[in-house]
């Protein structure tokens, strides 16, 4: 109790010592319905949230407010972020949200990120949610739309992002026509996102034409379009990380090589829709080879299958999702395509038996001695009450037994809530028997299991 008292004593309130513009700075990161609240806590801070450099709305709850902008007294507000959270109705209607921008865009906001449910009460499709004075703000650095759909040109048809950086549409609906134009007139872009994202329906193939100068992340997600033919051309030097999940018909072109471009991710979705023309695959092989220098690779069994004669002689980290051709041969085929690989990490379900156990083949000794991997992890998805397949174990085998400088072997497997500690525990113990039965070269393998194996495991090759 002395303790207690002496402590309390010599208690320092840190809080208020600090100086108003910490304070706003930090009463800046909370939604502005409770950057309100905090001027109850003290006379002090009684006015402080009129000063606030970020604003951060949610819809409908602020709704009871909507004159706050002309309370807003700081000449600077760097993050404006609106967000409904619900489907509204016509009390928040379209020229307040234009004045709220209007007065965000004068007072030079660097990031802006706007999200909407598709569809809500009061605003149709037809209707531009994002104000269009919006795209000649020269401020604005970053700009983030969820759900926002029919983005306008303004009324001259000039678009003015000097500083642009980052750009990311979620769920947009696209006039590749305008969105060409958009992404020209950031000439200071670095970081394009465009996440499942979809457009109207032609009977021809759509182009999306990407060219920046100054690009270096590209990030292109069409999961929500189906069926669909369509081509991506990049036209950006200084690229260095490109991410596609999309379509078995999309096609990929570069107009120029970029020379720095070091990160690729490659996912197709299983749709029907398929390359057909012989100059459609020229094109595709022409982009795989274009990619052959990157140093960090993932992509699936389908594009592994297309890729077969490319080798990518820089890649040092590489990610194989396997969908269909789940065997031997396909991480065998992996291997050799990348000969300077030191981590690899494979991702598929246990439980799906779709090859066949004759069919799996037998590894190649001679090459799999040759085999240098310093970090091995597996990623297994379990859908059903099902244990291991042997397909699984023995493909386990194969990569343990050929690792001559094996340091890491990571397991994470996800599996339903109903398994029961039983059967996890009988499923680590077939898992550990093969782990300890393989020969690893190296004295120190440290083998760590998560998810459904929550236990850590650290094993050496002495012991």
């Amino acid at each position: 109790m002395e303790m207690g008292v002496k402590l309390s004593n010599h208690s320092v309130d840190r809080l208020s010592s600090l100086s108003d513009d910490v304070i706003i700075e930090i009463i800046s990161f909370l939604p502005l319905q409770f950057a309100i609240v905090t001027g109850s806590l003290s006379r002090r801070w009684c006015g402080l949230w009129t000063k606030v450099t970020s604003i951060n709305i949610k819809l409908p709850d602020f709704k009871n407010f909507p004159d706050f902008m002309s309370h807003i007294t700081s000449p600077s507000i760097y993050r404006f972020f609106v967000k409904y959270a619900v489907e509204v109705d016509d009390s928040i209607s379209l020229s307040l949200l234009d004045f709220w921008f209007r007065q965000a865009c004068d007072r030079n906001v660097r990031e802006l990120k706007l999200a909407c449910p598709p569809r809500f009460k009061g605003c149709s499709y037809r209707k531009n949610i994002l104000p269009s004075f919006v795209l000649q703000t020269h401020s604005l650095t970053s700009i983030e739309l969820y759900f926002v759909y029919n983005l306008q040109l303004p009324d001259d048809g000039q678009i003015n992002l000097p500083n642009l950086k980052r750009l990311r549409f979620t769920r947009y609906r696209v006039d590749l026509k305008l969105l060409g134009t958009l992404i020209e007139a950031c000439p200071s872009l670095e970081d394009l996102s465009l996440i499942d994202f979809f457009f109207m329906w032609t009977p021809e193939r759509d182009d999306i034409k990407v060219f920046n100068r100054n690009l270096r992340r590209l990030v292109i997600d069409t999961g929500c379009i189906e069926d669909r033919r369509f081509a991506v051309v990049i036209n950006a030097p200084k690229l260095e990380q490109l991410v596609c999940h999309t379509v078995k018909s999309a096609i990929f072109s570069f107009e120029v090589k970029p020379s720095a471009l070091c990160e690729v991710k490659i996912e197709f979705i299983n749709h029907n829709v398929r390359l057909q023309s012989r100059d459609e695959k020229k094109v595709m092989s022409e982009f795989y080879q274009a990619i052959s220098n990157v140093s960090s690779l993932t992509l699936d069994d389908y594009v592994l299958h297309k890729v077969s004669s490319t080798v990518f002689c820089n890649v040092t980290r590489c990610t194989l999702i396997m969908k269909k051709w789940y065997n031997i041969k396909t991480v065998a085929s992996l291997l050799e395509l990348c000969p300077l690989l030191d981590v690899l990490t494979l991702k598929f379900d246990w439980d799906r038996r779709i090859t066949r156990e004759r069919n799996l083949g037998k590894p190649n000794r001679k090459r799999t001695s040759r085999r240098v991997l310093k970090r091995l992890e597996i990623e297994a998805y379990c859908t059903t009450y099902r244990k291991p397949g042997k397909s699984f174990l023995k493909l386990v085998q194969y990569l343990l037994s050929g690792a001559i400088d094996l340091e890491h072997f990571y397991f994470r497997a996800v599996g339903p809530k109903f398994f029961t500690e039983e059967v996890r525990k009988r499923m680590e113990s077939k898992l550990c028997k093969l782990i300890c039965e393989c020969p690893m070269a190296s004295s120190g393998c440290k083998v760590q299991f998560e998810g459904m194996f929550h236990k850590y495991v650290s094993r050496s090759n002495q012991g």
